[in-house]
């Protein structure tokens, strides 16, 4: 198989639905120019926020491990809805503006907000692994290696927690595929 990953810089609704497509519908990687705009920033605020509220969650808890499935269910309820509130304005600055009144030429419009939070936290919350975010900002004085960031998120989103020779084999095989 031929190693694929989706490079995203700047973006729009689509690209959202783009991202969603390939990286939950067909487990391919996405790398993430974080300060490029709209879509790149959305998904990396996102993906920062959601590991920052989700290690409050495991740390609240000392037991989390063994947590109760409906407790913890509504832990991530909550961080959902707190995640939502705290993207207003990316989201805004996808869709546009929202509070304009709803009629049948931009209901599908108005809902995309919706919907595009909605694809964004799926990603998130089930292929984390399958994200990777590169910074643009020149807080990082280092410059990025794109060609790193790519083979980086191919081989994690590839890992397998069992270690299996398939994977191990996987594995050589596009790093062998990424070296030539």
């Amino acid at each position: 198989p031929v190693p694929v990953v989706l490079l995203v810089v700047e973006g729009g609704p689509n690209t959202v639905r783009t991202v969603h497509e390939a990286v939950v519908e067909n487990n391919i990687p996405a790398v993430f120019l974080e300060g490029t705009g709209r879509c790149c920033d959305l998904f990396a605020k996102a993906f920062h926020l959601y590991n920052e509220y989700r290690r409050n969650i495991e740390s609240d808890d000392e037991t989390s491990v063994n947590i109760d499935p409906d407790t913890l269910a509504k832990y991530y309820d909550e961080l959902k809805i707190k995640l939502r509130e705290d993207l207003k304005d990316e989201l805004l600055s996808i869709n546009g503006p929202v509070d304009i009144p709803a009629t049948p030429d931009n209901h599908a419009h108005l809902t995309d907000n919706k919907d595009n939070f909605e694809l964004v936290y799926e990603c998130i919350h089930t292929r984390r692994n399958f994200l990777h975010i590169i910074s643009l900002s020149s807080r990082h004085l280092v410059e990025p290696d794109i060609d790193l960031a790519i083979l980086q998120a191919l081989l994690k989103a590839t890992s397998d927690k069992k270690g299996c020779e398939a994977t191990i084999k996987r594995k050589r095989e596009q790093l062998r595929l990424a070296l030539e």
